[in-house]
């Protein structure tokens, strides 16, 4: 039910926050790409919300920093901003809670499973992904007024999102009990659909990312090169990378996405 905001300091973790956001638990957060004070959370209350992180701490920064760790793009993520001085994680040392600036219960209806802002510079766009079996495109120009502006349903309770490294409009999903999908967004983001989909999994399918080329390694470490990744360099779509729950396996395979 709880969410912390933490920073890593020297020697360690130094917590900024924690405030119970959700009436049940929370099953993702994510930084918006373009409001560095943003926090998205989803929970299995079927609420999706915005909370103003800039309160929580006594001095805030120029957003800076490594890329987003979800996705590998090369843009940067905003940065947590500074915290109070001191780095014990008592009460005392804890700032101020942070301020809901949206809620919505009412267009989920299962638990928000998954929260992907958009890597694309300018493009104010964010994916949710449900137990309800729908992925959802909201515009967040207004961070207070998130508007939904798409929905897909991909049959499966949709646990993981990634949008492609390098095609703004596709997006990978792992969606549990029926497998994984590549979906496709219109220009303007105000449709969605599924283009492909991937059974190979005997298991709930839980992992989902892209693989963003470079060699790969056999089993004994040493360089090669699959066919799959011939093939996704060639067609300039790359691996995805997916992964099953109870039988612990990582698959690989190259979508081939109609144009």
């Amino acid at each position: 039910c709880t969410v912390a905001l933490v920073q890593v300091v020297d020697g360690g973790l130094r917590k900024l926050a924690e405030w119970q956001a959700h009436d049940l638990e929370v099953w993702s957060v994510a930084f918006s790409r373009h409001e560095s004070w943003i926090l998205y959370t989803g929970s299995d209350d079927c609420t999706f919300k915005a909370w103003d992180i800039k309160d929580c701490c006594a001095h805030a920064h120029s957003v800076q920093g490594s890329p987003n760790h979800h996705d590998g793009h090369h843009n940067s993520e905003p940065s947590v901003p500074d915290g109070p001085e001191s780095t014990g994680g008592s009460e005392d040392s804890l700032s101020s809670q942070p301020q809901c600036v949206f809620s919505d219960r009412r267009t989920h209806s299962a638990g928000v499973c998954t929260i992907s802002p958009h890597w694309q510079h300018g493009q104010h766009v964010l994916a949710t992904g449900s137990y309800d079996e729908r992925v959802r495109l909201w515009d967040t120009r207004q961070p207070a007024r998130p508007r939904l502006m798409a929905e897909a349903n991909t049959g499966g309770g949709n646990w993981r999102l990634r949008w492609h490294p390098e095609q703004p409009a596709l997006l990978l999903a792992a969606c549990m009990y029926n497998g994984c999908a590549v979906l496709r967004a219109s220009a303007d983001f105000s449709q969605l659909q599924v283009v492909q989909t991937y059974t190979g999994h005997g298991s709930i399918s839980y992992g989902a990312d892209w693989f963003r080329g470079g060699a790969l390694e056999d089993s004994r470490g040493e360089e090669t090169q699959s066919t799959a990744a011939s093939a996704a360099s060639t067609t300039n779509v790359n691996l995805a990378a997916t992964c099953s729950f109870y039988d612990r396996l990582l698959h690989l395979w190259s979508p081939q996405v109609p144009s």
